[in-house]
C-alpha cells in the first residue's frame, strides 16, 4: 500500500507541477526548444551542479548507489520510493508532453528535482554497509560539494560585491576584487580536503603525508593571494611621482617572486625538507653561476640603475648620437626593447645602454628651430628690416611658438656671405609630436616665403662669378 500510495503521490505532484507551469509559460513557448542527444547523457544534472563534469559525477554516483543497494533498501524502505518516482516523473511526462505536443522541458522546469536527488543521496549513502566505501563516498560528496561551492561563491558572492565595488569612484578595490577571485575559490576545496582526512581512516604514512597535503594546500591559497594582491597594490601607488612604469614593472616582479620563494620554503619546510642546508648549497651554486654569468648581472644591474636614475621610460623616445633612434618598448632585467621607426624591434643589453650618453626626447621642454635662410646681396637694408620685422612679427603673433621670457624669438641678420646675406632665424615650439612639428616648420616656410617674395627680394643659392681678362679673339 506504501508503494502505491507513493506512486500516486509522485505521479499526482509531477502532474500538477507540469500543467501549473505550462500555464504560466503558454501551452506553446516557442523559446524552449526540444533536448538532443546530450541531455540524455545528464538529464540537466550539469545545470543543477555547476558543469558538466560534476553533473556527470553526481548522476553517476546517484544510478550506482540505486543499483548497488536497490534490493535491501528501495524494496524494502518504501518511503525512499517517493523520491525514486518524483525524479522518473518530473522527467517523464514534460518529455512525452514536448514530443506529442510542444517541447516544455528546460533546467528551470524541474528544479526541484534537485532537492529530491539530494535527499537520496543522502539516504542511499548511509544505507551502505561497507564502511570504507561509505567513507569514499561521503569524501567524494564533499570534495563535489565545494566545488559547488567555488562556484556560488565566485560567480554570486564575488559578482555581488563586484557590483558595489564598481559604484565607488576608486579602482582600486576592483583590482583587488579581481585579484583575489580564484584564492577566495580555493578555500572551500581546502575546507574539504581537511575534512576528508578527518573522515577516511588515514594512517601512519599515509596519513602524514594527507596532513601535509592539506597544509600545503593551505600555505599555497594563503600565499597565492597574496602574490596576486601585489599588482592591485602597486596600481594604487602608481600615482606617486617616484613610482615610474618600468620601476613598478621590476618591483612587481620582485616582489611575487619573493612572495613565492617564502611560500615554498614554508611547503617545503612542512614537508621535512631543511630550508638552511638548501640555502647554503644554492649560496655555493650561485657562486659558480655568478662566475660564468658576469654578463647576466651587469645587464641585471644595469637595468636596476637605469630605471633609479629614470633616465628613460617605456613610451620615450631616445637617441644615441650614430648607434640608434626609436621608442622605448619594454625595460627587462637583462634587455630593453626599442622600436625603431619603421616598427622593427631592436633588442640591446642594459649594460651598453648604461655606458653610453643617451638623448632622451620624452624630457623636452621645447621644441628648437635654428634655421638660417640666405638673401641675394641686391636686397636692400630697407627690405631686410622690413624682411626680419615680418618674420619675427609672424613666429610672435602664431600660436606655435613661444615667445615669453628666455624663448623670445631671434630673427637678426647675421652675416654676409660668399654669396648671400644671411638671416638667422631661433624660435621655440612647445612639445609635440613629429608630425605636428612637421607642419609648424612648414607653415614657417610657407610665410617666410610670403614674406620674401612681398618685399620684392629673392633667395639665394651658392654662386661664383667668373672674370675673363682677355679672349682669343682679342689677340
Amino acid at each position: 500500500k506504501t508503494l502505491i500510495y507513493n506512486f500516486y503521490i509522485g505521479l499526482i505532484f509531477s502532474l500538477f507541477i507540469m500543467f501549473f507551469l505550462i500555464d504560466k509559460i503558454g501551452s506553446t513557448p516557442t523559446w524552449i526548444v526540444q533536448p538532443d542527444i546530450k541531455f540524455y547523457t545528464n538529464f540537466y544534472f550539469s545545470k543543477f551542479f555547476g558543469s558538466r563534469l560534476m553533473g556527470l559525477i553526481h548522476l553517476i554516483l546517484l544510478l550506482s548507489l540505486i543499483f548497488l543497494i536497490f534490493k535491501r533498501t528501495v524494496t524494502k524502505n518504501f518511503e525512499l520510493n517517493i523520491f525514486l518516482f518524483l525524479i522518473f516523473f518530473s522527467y517523464f511526462f514534460p518529455l512525452v508532453y514536448g514530443y506529442l505536443i510542444s517541447p516544455i522541458i528546460f533546467p528551470r522546469y524541474i528544479i526541484f528535482v534537485l532537492i529530491p536527488v539530494i535527499i537520496l543521496l543522502s539516504i542511499l549513502i548511509f544505507e551502505v554497509k561497507n564502511s570504507l566505501i561509505k567513507r569514499i563516498i561521503i569524501s567524494l560528496i564533499i570534495l563535489l560539494t565545494a566545488f559547488l561551492l567555488r562556484g556560488f561563491i565566485i560567480a554570486t558572492v564575488l559578482n555581488a560585491i563586484g557590483r558595489l565595488a564598481s559604484k565607488t569612484e576608486s579602482k582600486v578595490d576592483d583590482e583587488i576584487l579581481a585579484a583575489l577571485e580564484k584564492p577566495l575559490g580555493l578555500v572551500p576545496v581546502t575546507i574539504a580536503l581537511y575534512l576528508i582526512t578527518l573522515i577516511l581512516p588515514l594512517s601512519g604514512v599515509v596519513g602524514d603525508s594527507a596532513t601535509n597535503i592539506v597544509k600545503a594546500f593551505v600555505v599555497f591559497t594563503i600565499f597565492s593571494a597574496l602574490a596576486n594582491s601585489i599588482k592591485p597594490i602597486f596600481e594604487a601607488l602608481s600615482t606617486s611621482s617616484w613610482l615610474t612604469a618600468s620601476m613598478q614593472m621590476w618591483l612587481e616582479r620582485a616582489s611575487r617572486a619573493i612572495v613565492w620563494i617564502i611560500g615554498l620554503g614554508v611547503i617545503l619546510d612542512i614537508f621535512g625538507i631543511q630550508i638552511g642546508p638548501l640555502v647554503a648549497g644554492l649560496g655555493l651554486f650561485s657562486v659558480a653561476v655568478a662566475l660564468g654569468a658576469q654578463d647576466f648581472f651587469k645587464n641585471l644591474i644595469a637595468g636596476i640603475l637605469i630605471i633609479g636614475e629614470n633616465r628613460f621610460q617605456p613610451g620615450d623616445r631616445i637617441q644615441v648620437s650614430g648607434k640608434l633612434h626609436g621608442i622605448v618598448d619594454t625595460i627587462g632585467f637583462r634587455s630593453t626593447v626599442i622600436r625603431q621607426f619603421d616598427t622593427s624591434p631592436m633588442i640591446i643589453p642594459n649594460k651598453d645602454l648604461s655606458d653610453v650618453m643617451v638623448i632622451n626626447h620624452a624630457g623636452i621642454i621645447n621644441r628648437r628651430l635654428n634655421w638660417k635662410i640666405n638673401l641675394i646681396y641686391s636686397t636692400t637694408v630697407e627690405q631686410l628690416e622690413s624682411i626680419r620685422s615680418g618674420i619675427k612679427d609672424y613666429i610672435v603673433q602664431s600660436n606655435d611658438f613661444a615667445s615669453d621670457g628666455d624663448l623670445d624669438p631671434v630673427v637678426r641678420v647675421i652675416e654676409l656671405g660668399s654669396s648671400s646675406i644671411d638671416i638667422m632665424i631661433v624660435c621655440y615650439s612647445d612639445p609635440c609630436g613629429f608630425a605636428d612639428f612637421c607642419n609648424i616648420k612648414e607653415s614657417l616656410i610657407f610665410n617666410i616665403m610670403k614674406i620674401v617674395e612681398k618685399n620684392n627680394s629673392e633667395f639665394a643659392f651658392p654662386s661664383t662669378s667668373l672674370y675673363l681678362e682677355s679672349t682669343p679673339e682679342d689677340k
